[in-house]
């Protein structure tokens, strides 16, 4: 069985199975939900919080209600990808240089002051990129479950930030250079 889901305006959790809880979308009947949830970690698709052996059709943290339906054939990929390359492609870029620096510094006999200014600034953007990374991951099934438009709008939103930073460095590297 496929792990895709109904595209829906809001949070789905991933189960590795052919089910998931949505909401908002046509329930399957409750028992199926309480039964569901009796062996199994779903996180709420608002919060987060472990829905295992609930007994109820709603969150007991944050009273969303809960649906169990079946998941669709095709997840879309489009935004999400935008949104994972955003953060990804500008962390490897950063620590390529910053491993460049690192073994320039230690084979260079022409080594500047300066030039350790730009290793570090390659360094923080790479750990800026990797947090960055980090909250995209993380955040991933609640972006999934936004309208299409909306998870759009967030991953160009991102990605033009992103150019951004290291545009700034790059200007930067070139006017300390």
């Amino acid at each position: 069985m496929t792990t895709a889901s109904i595209p829906c305006r809001n949070g789905v959790a991933r189960t590795g199975t052919g089910l998931a809880i949505i909401r908002p979308v046509e329930p399957i009947a409750p028992d199926h939900l309480r039964h569901f949830l009796a062996a199994r970690d779903i996180p709420c698709p608002a919060c987060g919080y472990n829905l295992r052996d609930l007994a109820i059709d709603h969150c007991p943290e944050c009273g969303e209600a809960l649906f169990l339906a079946v998941r669709g054939l095709h997840e879309p990929t489009g935004p999400a990808l935008v949104r994972l390359l955003a953060a990804a492609l500008p962390l490897g870029f950063n620590a390529i240089f910053t491993a460049i620096g690192v073994v320039g510094a230690a084979f260079s006999h022409s080594w500047r002051p300066d030039d350790w200014l730009l290793v570090g600034m390659f360094g923080g953007l790479s750990v800026v990129f990797a947090g960055m990374l980090g909250r995209v991951q993380r955040t991933m099934p609640r972006f999934r479950g936004r309208a299409r438009r909306n998870q759009w709008k967030r991953a160009l939103g991102l990605s033009a930030i992103a150019f951004l930073i290291q545009a700034v460095a790059i200007v930067f590297m070139f006017i300390v250079r």
